[in-house]
């Protein structure tokens, strides 16, 4: 009975950690790392029989039992396994491979120590990807009213006549939508004036989009739908029963103190990231 007081774990953690994401359970924070299929992890929380639920982190944790002695010839440990989404998955079925995940070592308080490796069974994983399609909108070609060069007076300022158009969304559940513009004839510009494509024959303007209602001019950004691209906005909260509808308009805006008549061609791409 000596030899099972004053118990003492060690987990020690294997494999790669998935950087940048963590899981979260009852308050305990674990690594992720990665499965052998991308876009899916695995996160790791110890349970023992005598202590708190502990969230695994990257190199290994202590296993805590009750401060009393353990007054037991045995004891038990629970290794919760927890596959987290760690980027983009189409739909379809995944499996798992199975491998090892851990070493655990427990010392007794004669200092004797016994360790057994902890596997992961392989699994099958089915995905239903969830996202949104674009029903209204799709490749709009905007007709600009015609402006008179002389009534831009300085640069920066923008033509009293618009132009509204507006893309439609019906997303599969409900989703935090969010949304990036992106210069198709420059797509390095993070600016907010569209800039004119080729063909374009006036000079010194570009052109400006606003949300519905709104006086502050969009920015451009990368065409990505990862979270938190450079100027990426919030669209607002979709649903599975109502298509969201999101208004724009466009103005000119001058950018040149030299201005010139003529043409005026630009493009701009949408992309949606689903939150």
């Amino acid at each position: 009975m000596a030899d099972c007081l004053k118990l003492k774990g060690r987990f020690e953690s294997l494999g790669t950690v998935v950087p940048g994401i963590r899981y979260v359970s009852n308050g305990q924070v674990s690594d992720v790392w990665e499965s052998g299929v991308p876009g899916i992890g695995y996160a790791l929380v110890m349970r023992s029989e005598f202590g708190p639920e502990i969230g695994v982190k990257e190199g290994g944790i202590d296993v805590i039992y009750d401060k009393e002695p353990v007054r037991s010839s045995s004891t038990s440990i629970a290794v919760v396994v927890a596959l987290v989404a760690t980027g983009r998955l189409a739909s379809g079925t995944y499996t798992i491979p199975a491998r090892q995940v851990g070493k655990y070592t427990i010392t007794d308080g004669s200092g004797t120590a016994k360790s057994a490796s902890i596997p992961m069974a392989s699994a099958r994983v089915t995905v239903t990807a969830q996202g949104c399609k674009v029903v209204s909108g799709d490749g709009n070609n905007v007709v600009l009213p015609r402006a008179i060069t002389y009534d831009f007076k300085e640069v920066g300022a923008t033509s009293a006549v618009s132009s509204s158009f507006a893309v439609g969304l019906k997303c599969d559940t409900t989703l935090a939508v969010h949304a990036t513009l992106t210069d198709a004839s420059d797509r390095a510009n993070t600016s907010n004036v569209l800039s004119l494509a080729p063909g374009s024959t006036a000079t010194g303007f570009g052109l400006q989009i606003f949300r519905d209602k709104s006086t502050t001019p969009l920015a451009f950004g990368p065409e990505s739908s990862t979270k938190g691209n450079l100027n990426q906005w919030l669209v607002g909260t979709a649903n599975a029963y109502d298509t969201m509808l999101i208004p724009f308009t466009v103005r000119y805006v001058k950018t040149n103190e030299t201005v010139g008549p003529g043409s005026v061609n630009a493009r701009a791409l949408i992309t949606f990231s689903y939150q």
